[in-house]
């Protein structure tokens, strides 16, 4: 399976990134809130229309499980991958969690 890497912010609190994923380009946008922590990310098209808002970054869970419905929003798996298990931290994301995408044909693939 070819994950791709998607680089991510670290010690910046609110950052935005365009990336292609399956041949189409997005607008990732990447939201941290000391309040809880955590880290929320936003999905965007090319003209920065949302597609999905405020996802809960959460290692280990496919972040689109429950948005692929949504016409535009990328049909592969998205995954925040932290070897521990920990929820990243405002320094902790791009060091020590990384952001991966399954590309949609391989995503297909897999068994249920």
């Amino acid at each position: 399976m070819g994950y791709l890497y998607i680089p991510t912010p670290t010690d910046t609190p609110l950052y935005r990134m365009r990336t292609t994923l399956d041949g189409v380009t997005y607008v990732l946008r990447f939201d941290y809130t000391a309040t809880e922590d955590r880290w929320y990310l936003s999905i965007y098209d090319a003209e920065e229309t949302p597609l999905r808002r405020g996802i809960k970054m959460v290692p280990g869970v496919d972040l689109l499980h429950d948005a692929r419905h949504v016409a535009g929003v990328p049909q592969g798996g998205l995954m925040l991958f932290s070897p521990q298990g920990d929820t990243p931290g405002l320094s902790e994301m791009g060091r020590s969690s990384f952001l991966l995408y399954l590309p949609a044909v391989e995503f297909d693939s897999l068994p249920d």
